[in-house]
């Protein structure tokens, strides 16, 4: 053990920056420590009381992150020791609202960084139809006044990108099977709560590092984590038949598609409210559609078939039926919608979703 060891107040710093507009300080201090024998090895954090990671004694903005030592004069007795405390230069860039080098990096909270774009979808539904100068309706699918669902038009939706960036004690390449997947459970980050499938694994990078804290060497990965997050509302059905009403809801990476088709299946005339009769191969006498209604020959309920649009015959009068130039609404048994209703629109996942918090072992706060 050293035979003295004393802070002193020579040579102690202390020093502001604020470089655009980021407030940092910084301050050392400096200890004189004598040993008992010229040949003893001292401890520097342990004779001082003092490691990386120390909270300033009554600074508390500033953390020691380095020191120094030197002997003085020739006799090998006297070593001078330097502290040397900062703080960040913002109190949030460590994502979470705390200064990282106040804990050990196996623990400490991930920092983030944030940016966003503007990138184009395609629109399955609308929020509102103009009525008037500053006046809308309630929205509804993208269809047109004859219940055709719109092709084509697409409108413009945030994508958010956020890097994370934390310590990771053991090899993270075994997570990179999963860049692409989602979260299944809510996320938040800062203030920003992200619901479930609107969160995307989107990549993965790593580099060995080696930090000191405290009394510990700490040997491990700075793994970046690239996530993009995206709202996507749009307005879907629910429920059988779309029985469970049309709500507006955050989609996130799943997709809203209209349930539409070529085909449809076949039923016996006139099924019931919600099938549209005319929109499937009925029986023809003389070119026209026979009265009652009823199946083809060699068509039987339930069979795929194409779908059809009613026809009329302008000079002696009836109806007939041509194969339909465009894919038609469906119900969820899979026969035409009655054009009396909204075509339905459905949401449905297409990636893998997890647990970004315990598979990937984020540290958020």
């Amino acid at each position: 053990m050293p035979k003295e060891v004393s802070e002193i107040s020579s040579g102690g710093q202390f020093s502001r920056s604020s470089n655009d507009s980021q407030l940092a300080d910084s301050q050392t201090r400096t200890y004189r420590i004598l040993k008992a024998t010229i040949g003893e090895v001292v401890d520097i954090q342990q004779a001082c009381g003092v490691r990386i990671g120390d909270e300033h004694p009554y600074n508390t903005n500033l953390y020691c992150v380095s020191f120094d030592a030197r002997f003085e004069g020739d006799s090998r007795m006297v070593i001078s020791a330097t502290f040397n405390y900062q703080s960040t230069s913002s109190a949030s860039s460590s994502g979470g609202g705390a200064d990282p080098r106040s804990q050990p990096p196996d623990v400490r909270p991930a920092n983030w960084t944030i940016g966003s774009a503007l990138y184009e979808t395609p629109l399955r539904s609308f929020f509102g139809k103009r009525t008037a100068a500053l006046e809308w309706d309630n929205g509804g699918p993208a269809k047109n006044s004859a219940g055709d669902m719109y092709d084509g038009v697409s409108a413009f939706d945030a994508l958010v990108t956020i890097s994370i960036v934390q310590f990771e004690p053991s090899d993270p390449t075994r997570h990179a099977r999963h860049v692409g997947a989602i979260n299944s459970d809510p996320l938040q980050i800062g203030s920003l709560a992200m619901q479930p499938h609107a969160v995307m694994l989107r990549g993965i990078s790593s580099q060995p590092t080696v930090e000191s804290w405290g009394d510990q060497i700490f040997r491990g990965w700075s793994c970046t984590y690239e996530l993009a997050y995206k709202a996507n509302d749009s307005s879907i059905h629910f429920g059988a038949d779309g029985a469970g009403g049309f709500q507006l809801v955050e989609l996130g990476w799943d997709i809203a598609l209209p349930q539409t088709g070529f085909n449809v299946k076949a039923f016996t005339p006139p099924g019931d409210a919600k099938d549209e009769v005319d929109a499937q191969p009925l029986k023809h006498k003389n070119g026209k559609i026979v009265d009652p209604k009823e199946l083809p020959e060699q068509v039987n309920p339930g069979d795929k078939v194409r779908g059809m649009v009613k026809v009329f015959e302008y000079e002696d009068g009836g109806a007939s039926q041509l194969p339909c130039a465009q894919p038609i609404p469906l119900n969820d048994s899979g026969r035409p919608r009655s054009s009396d209703l909204d075509p339905l629109v459905y949401g449905y996942q297409v990636h893998r979703a997890i647990n970004f918090v315990q598979t990937l072992n984020l540290r958020l706060l």
